[in-house]
């Protein structure tokens, strides 16, 4: 007998509970029960919205990765079709004015292709943003300087400590 494949389907859809309030399931110390509104620089009476991404969310992502880097080699500008994806993932609302139809049951292709056609800077601040409402998104963490407590070693210094 063959095995079914049981792999949920994944669609341009977003999941059902992408709403303002997430009504259904409360994880405790694990669930963002709400979205993250994020104001504009350059135009503090616009905002973006941020919904909590969840697992499913999570997989889609991978899934997508998966396929952009076997038909790509990694490439410098990386960063910035992770940044398109992530921001189309987590979409909640905005009320910018041309795009202020766009609302969270739009298709993650559809919020995808007016990111791309957003300015760098402003991709850039919401990729920063989303980031801060959620840390499985954004830009990955700076390297932390050493403390004074943990000096930077040059390779000359690891010589001589190794030649001892």
């Amino acid at each position: 007998m063959v095995e079914k494949d049981v792999t949920p389907e994944f669609s341009d859809k977003k999941p059902m509970f992408a709403v303002t309030e997430r009504p259904a399931f409360n994880f405790g110390a694990y669930s963002v029960l709400s979205d993250a509104e994020y104001r504009l620089k350059e135009v503090s009476d616009w905002y973006w919205k941020f919904r909590p991404t969840t697992s499913i969310d999570d997989l889609e992502y991978a899934k997508f990765l998966d396929a952009y880097y076997e038909a790509h080699s990694p490439r410098a500008d990386d960063w910035l079709v992770a940044a398109w994806r992530q921001l189309a993932i987590s979409f909640a609302g905005t009320n910018i004015p041309e795009l202020s139809y766009l609302n969270a049951l739009t298709p993650v292709s559809e919020v995808e292709a007016i990111v791309q056609q957003m300015p760098l800077n402003l991709v850039a601040e919401l990729w920063i943003a989303l980031g801060k409402a959620n840390p499985l998104y954004g830009p990955p963490p700076a390297p932390s300087a050493p403390t004074e407590s943990e000096p930077e070693q040059t390779n000359s210094e690891s010589l001589k400590t190794k030649s001892k």
